[in-house]
């Protein structure tokens, strides 16, 4: 009896230690899986734990990540170089918006202007219009007709166009040879007795702005030049040997 009790008792706790040993088994396995993340949410506990035991070193990585991007950022950026002549002053008007460049067709021929049949000194500058947001220059042709130009506009027998407007003379800028590529600027003088508008002449702004839309009419040009030709007999052959002193200015007629 007393052998049988032992054996019995013997293999109870052999019974007791291996579900004991099963167990502990058990809760390491579960515990490891955690630990490893195999469970889906071991991984990003592990990371928060590490993150919360180190904030610098957090901050540090999300300030290098953002120093990189701005980086990045300025070294695709190029600004762009804008030479001298590109610029452009913004309280005048753009000159392509009253004289847009011309689009021809291969082999077409582009029409002459008025004053592209003469050549500068064929034609008198008789009046100016300045202090204006676009400054106008008038000539008359040998055969006393008025003609309004502005800069920009063509004139003479050179490929001359006007390059500037100023308050008693005009700048012409001419093609010197065929392949375009050499200009000489000439510059045209507003003679004392002829016509110059000026603020400073004491005009009103209302008869400046009547002037100014007399001349860009055929009537009002013919009207200043009918003014022209009623001044004193003595002043008009003044003008006549002006001219020939000149160099062939053909008078008035």
């Amino acid at each position: 009896m007393d052998r049988k009790q032992v054996n019995t008792r013997s293999h109870n706790i052999s019974s007791a230690r291996a579900t004991v040993v099963l167990l502990a088994l058990l809760m390491l396995g579960t515990s490891g899986c955690e630990f490893l993340g195999l469970d889906g949410s071991g991984g990003q506990q592990a990371q928060n734990a590490q993150q919360a035991q180190n904030p610098g070193a957090n901050q540090a990585a999300q300030q290098q990540a953002a120093t990189a991007s701005e980086k990045e950022e300025e070294e695709e950026y190029e600004r762009p170089e804008y030479p001298d002549q590109v610029r452009r002053n913004p309280f005048l008007p753009d000159l392509e918006i009253f004289q847009p460049k011309e689009q021809l067709a291969d082999g077409d021929v582009r029409p002459l202007e008025p004053l592209e049949k003469y050549g500068l000194g064929q034609l008198q500058l008789v009046a100016i219009i300045s202090e204006v947001a676009v400054p106008k220059a008038m000539f008359l042709d040998p055969e006393g007709f008025g003609h309004v130009v502005k800069e920009g506009d063509r004139i003479g027998q050179n490929g001359g166009t006007i390059a500037d407007i100023r308050d008693n003379e005009v700048e012409v800028r001419e093609i010197t040879d065929e392949e375009e590529t050499q200009t000489r600027l000439t510059t045209l003088e507003l003679a004392n007795d002829e016509l110059e508008v000026r603020q400073e002449e004491g005009l009103s702004d209302e008869e400046r702005e009547a002037l100014r839309r007399l001349l860009q009419t055929d009537e009002g040009r013919k009207a200043v030049q009918e003014s022209f030709d009623r001044r004193a007999p003595g002043a008009a052959a003044s003008e006549r040997q002006q001219n020939t002193r000149r160099g062939g200015l053909p008078p008035r007629r």
